[in-house]
């Protein structure tokens, strides 16, 4: 059933055209948390339209996006952010363990089952570097 929603999630959600906000929650927020770029990448968690993956790279950083929505992706792209694929984030930490210097998700959690949630943590501990931010 959830793939139903996230095929025209874009479309049919009232979070397009967020870019100012994304900035100042990015700046405000997330950059402070996070490693300097030199660490190592980042991976942004059901990136959507990519615009987090935007600033991170604006930013020095190894970044880049996943999202299970085709047209969330194609919008990314259509944007110019290039590192943004489209797929289940569970099959890009699996292929990536210790990996990650930071792994964020800003707008992830709230679309599963608490057991969901519980091993999505798992994974992200899996694929982050030692000392990894999430």
């Amino acid at each position: 059933m959830r793939s139903r929603l996230y095929e025209a999630y874009a479309t049919q959600h009232a979070g397009c055209g967020r870019d100012k906000a994304a900035a100042l929650v990015y700046q405000r927020d997330i950059r402070p948390l996070l490693p300097p770029p030199a660490v190592g990448p980042v991976v942004d968690l059901g990136c959507g339209r990519g615009e987090l993956v935007r600033l991170l790279q604006a930013d020095g950083f190894d970044a880049e996006g996943i999202d299970i929505s085709p047209e969330q992706v194609a919008l990314a792209r259509v944007a110019g952010v290039a590192r943004v694929c489209q797929g289940d984030f569970r099959a890009i930490l699996a292929a990536h363990p210790g990996h990650y210097a930071a792994i964020t998700a800003t707008d992830l959690l709230e679309h599963f089952t608490k057991p969901e949630v519980l091993q999505t943590f798992d994974d992200v501990a899996a694929a982050l570097a030692p000392g990894g931010i999430f």
